[in-house]
């Protein structure tokens, strides 16, 4: 019953007490505008915490703490003007916040007297100080500090142990002294968890760029090499492989096809079938390298060597194949694929250290490039090196030699699919 209610008076109150401790804060930067919401906050208690202040000085003896009565009623809602100097100045609404504590703090301990203990409030103003100024400004914070320690010392010393102002007993002015602590131990908390709730909404805050960054960095190129760009990003990270396998694949005729698309349902389109490219990358241990445009580039046996690399590239690009014809018949639309890989040795690094990315080079990729270009569709086309390699695993169909640009003519043939597992009687 009662977490219901608190949570009903939650809902219906919440969000009017958040935008009034953010009054007067929206202009400013993240940092800063955190530091002054717990300062609207703290201001906020202070008129509510001199509620049963007052109610307590007015039932222990109300015409004996009359004067103190009037100061507190007529006062601490003076303490409500901080969030609108913020619209001024930060340093109006700061220097307003700490004058106007030291005269509300000195006002009250004269009135009332040391006996009352209301005086230890000098000190939770001196660590309010950090809230208001914040670390940055560390004169003002140490001013401040050293502003209320002097309040609170003059108090003890100069201020008479029972005031001319208070008629009360002796007797009743001494029971204020539980009820400043609790009022000191309740400023100080409020403090103290504000402090350690900024902490930690930061710390979550900075995991969860800091996650973000992780996955980012690790979805432009390998982790391995993601880790190694993490400990020095001017790092020059260049290998070179014996053999690896590299793949191209593209969409024939996309750019004519889709001109009758809004670039947001190109976009769509790109990122659904290049997704399910890249699960398969991943179900496969293919490393993807890029997109361009309606072209897809992938590598196997890099960054880390795996014997078996032109046998994944060979199951992906079937799997490829198979992805995009489905996926074009559940659009509605004849979209066909065009893919090409060859194996042979390559370089691959990262280029750049502002916005890196990992590419690889050499006449490997030159080879697959062509291969893709000089394809037919829904065809997987290789080399006879990779032929080879894969004649024992995957059936293909001899092409015959194509004349290919900067690379003279090549004995060209087609992945057809995977040869049935011989089992044994």
């Amino acid at each position: 019953m009662g977490s219901r209610v608190i949570k009903k008076a939650v809902d219906r109150y919440g969000p009017a007490f958040i935008r009034w401790v953010e009054v007067g804060t929206h202009d400013f930067d993240m940092h800063t505008k955190r530091r002054l919401v717990v300062i609207n906050v703290l201001m906020t208690i202070i008129p509510l915490l001199a509620l049963p202040y007052i109610i307590a000085l007015a039932l222990l003896d109300i015409q004996g703490f009359a004067v103190p009565i009037l100061f507190l009623i007529f006062a601490t809602p003076l303490f409500l003007l901080t969030p609108f100097m913020w619209r001024i100045s930060v340093w109006l609404g700061a220097l307003y916040n700490l004058f106007y504590w030291i005269f509300f703090e000195t006002v009250l301990s004269y009135l009332l007297g040391r006996e009352s203990g209301i005086h230890f409030l000098f000190l939770a103003g001196a660590t309010m100080a950090i809230l208001i100024f914040g670390v940055r400004v560390n004169k003002m914070s140490i001013i401040s500090m050293v502003a209320g320690l002097i309040g609170f010392m003059y108090a003890n010393q100069a201020f008479l142990t029972h005031s001319p102002y208070v008629t009360a007993s002796t007797e009743h002015v001494s029971y204020l002294l539980y009820l400043s602590v609790f009022i000191f131990f309740s400023v100080n908390f409020a403090l103290i968890f504000s402090a350690f709730l900024q902490v930690h909404r930061a710390e979550a805050l900075l995991e969860k760029e800091y996650e973000y960054s992780e996955g980012l960095l690790t979805a432009m190129m390998p982790k391995a090499i993601a880790d190694q760009l993490k400990l020095d990003k001017h790092k020059t990270i260049a290998d070179g492989y014996e053999s690896v396998t590299i793949l191209f694949a593209d969409l024939v005729g996309f750019t004519a096809k889709s001109s009758h698309r809004t670039p947001e349902e190109v976009i769509a389109f790109l990122n659904d079938l290049f997704t399910q490219f890249d699960h398969l990358a991943m179900e496969h241990g293919v490393e993807k390298i890029k997109t361009l445009g309606d072209s897809y580039m992938a590598a196997a046996g890099l960054p880390h060597a795996q014997p078996d690399h032109a046998k994944r590239m060979a199951h992906f690009a079937i799997d490829m194949i198979e992805a995009a014809r489905v996926f074009s018949q559940n659009m509605g639309e004849d979209f066909n694929l065009r893919v090409g890989f060859h194996t042979g040795p390559a370089v691959a690094g990262v280029i750049g250290t502002e916005k890196p990315f990992y590419d690889v080079w050499g006449d490997t990729v030159n080879t697959a490039s062509r291969l893709e270009s000089q394809g037919k569709t829904d065809c997987i086309q290789v080399t006879k090196v990779t032929k080879e390699i894969l004649q024992d695993q995957f059936t293909f169909r001899k092409r015959g030699d194509v004349e290919m640009k900067g690379k003279g003519v090549q004995e060209v043939w087609y992945l057809t699919g995977r040869r049935a597992i011989r089992t044994r009687a």
